[in-house]
């Protein structure tokens, strides 16, 4: 993996973090929307109705597998941040943050930083490849 391909990986995860954010309320919606069994009914032997308890359980363990994930692609940006600040520069440092491990609007990061789209593609190619050496360097060891 190269150092472009690793920092568009970590972009990426803005995207994956909001959809498991979506995905936990609709698992903690179908929990408050649980229904008690109607016994009034008739029963059909042989079959197995999975009672309130069963379904919360089942609930709870997509809850705990969501969470680990959500975990792991917090604990991914941490890294990502570590390993940009062996930069030595503070200006490539703080865009390389700013785009890929905040995921922030390039045109809104080039217009906090006050220069052009075009300078600002510059800057940012310039941070790439100034950062390259150090991914290669300390980041592939930990990089999936």
């Amino acid at each position: 993996m190269t150092a472009t391909e690793y920092l568009e990986s970590i972009r990426r995860l803005d995207v994956r973090l909001r959809m498991k954010e979506k995905e936990r309320a609709c698992v903690e919606q179908d929990i408050c929307s649980i229904q008690a069994i109607d016994y009034s009914k008739d029963h059909v032997s042989g079959t197995h109705t999975a009672d309130i308890a069963d379904k919360i359980t089942r609930l709870d363990d997509i809850i705990a597998e969501i969470e680990r994930e959500w975990d792991e692609l917090i604990n991914r940006r941490a890294a990502a941040r570590r390993l940009i600040r062996t930069m030595p520069d503070g200006i490539g440092q703080e865009l390389l943050i700013a785009v890929y491990v905040r995921a922030r609007d390039i045109h809104e990061v080039a217009d906090d930083m006050h220069v052009s789209r075009s300078q600002f593609y510059r800057m940012r190619m310039a941070a790439i490849q100034e950062f390259a050496p150090y991914y290669h360097k300390l980041g592939q060891i930990g990089t999936p």
